[in-house]
């Protein structure tokens, strides 16, 4: 019998669990303690501002304008959601992160956020084309029996 997703999830939870209780701590002199909260954790946009784009994270109901935080704290941050994606500066995000009581004036009501396009550079894109019943019906196509992919 193959694993089950359900087995497949607690496994890997387990195994989050422990290489975050059992691992070194110190190991290199400039590693940056992360913040008690995961990076998977937090919910990301990027946000247009009048110096460009900028990443953002939203807190409560309000967003921490990240690149404008890095500069203040003088820090290398991720500059947009696929650089968060692919790890880089993620140092600097931790310490963005945890200063953020000293950085009121870096955030943005979420109400007055200007958004921009979640991947800036993506490579490509899949479509799931006919996804549900109705809209399959709505355009008079018969339902199809396999998952419709569009590339674009």
């Amino acid at each position: 019998m193959g694993t089950s997703r359900r087995t497949l999830l607690k496994t890997a939870g387990i195994a989050a669990a422990g290489t975050v209780l059992w691992s070194s701590k110190g190991t290199r002199a400039d590693a940056q303690e992360p913040p008690s909260v995961s990076p998977r954790a937090l919910t990301y946009c990027m946000l247009r501002t009048q110096d460009g784009r900028t990443l953002g994270v939203k807190q409560g109901d309000r967003i921490l304008d990240v690149g404008s935080a890095g500069k203040r704290l003088g820090v290398k941050v991720p500059e947009t959601t696929d650089d968060v994606i692919a790890g880089r500066n993620l140092s600097g995000l931790y310490k963005v992160l945890s200063s953020t009581a000293s950085l009121k004036d870096a955030f943005v009501e979420e109400k007055h956020a200007r958004f921009g396009p979640c991947l800036t550079r993506p490579e490509k894109i899949i479509i799931l084309g006919l996804n549900y019943r109705r809209h399959a019906v709505e355009i008079g196509t018969p339902i199809p029996k396999a998952p419709v992919l569009l590339n674009k």
